[in-house]
């Protein structure tokens, strides 16, 4: 399969990782360690204006199958080599070749690398380039669907409706009821 090797950056790069990371869940519900959510909200930390820090390989159906991304987090480095599941669409030996020849190499700035424990190869690998594991954990929360609470009523006085459609009828922002008048400012 041909694949087209994209830098992207901005709005772009957050589509591509958000459209590749859904994938991947949606092939492997336990697969990977991130959700979209995760760099969604990391892009309150880093919109990577520079498109040199996140590679997409894209497919002739212009969806996204793996990708290397680098969040500036300010005083480190963040690398994740991303793809949907293990659909032999990329070789995760491309990804990781693309992401040691991008590397940062700041000494006053290190990269860190997040790694399942169950993930042999990327652990492997990892040493194998001079990356030292550490102690730090993370726990992924899940909640089986059919285990998460009834949805609650909608309080008096509130009333449930979309963005879009607040949006939509040119009406005034929806939140100025929560907010203090201008008049007591």
């Amino acid at each position: 399969m041909n694949l087209v090797e994209r830098d992207a950056g901005g709005q772009v790069y957050l589509e591509l990782v958000t459209a590749l990371l859904r994938r991947a869940r949606l092939a492997d519900p336990d697969g990977g360690q991130w959700e979209a959510a995760d760099f969604q909200w990391w892009w309150r930390r880093d919109q990577h204006l520079d498109p040199t820090r996140a590679t997409f390989w894209i497919d002739a159906h212009g969806t996204p199958v793996g990708a290397v991304v680098f969040t500036d987090w300010g005083d480190k480095w963040g690398c994740d080599v991303l793809s949907t599941a293990d659909d032999g669409t990329i070789s995760p030996e491309k990804l990781w070749d693309h992401a040691f020849a991008r590397m940062p190499s700041d000494p006053a700035k290190p990269v860190e690398v997040a790694a399942r424990d169950d993930d042999s190869f990327t652990i492997a690998l990892l040493a194998e380039a001079g990356f030292v594991g550490t102690d730090e954990v993370a726990v992924p929360c899940w909640m089986p669907a059919d285990d998460r609470p009834e949805v609650t009523t909608i309080a008096d006085g509130y009333r449930l409706m979309s963005r879009v459609a607040a949006s939509a009828s040119n009406s005034a922002h929806h939140m100025i009821p929560r907010s203090v008048s201008a008049s007591m400012c």
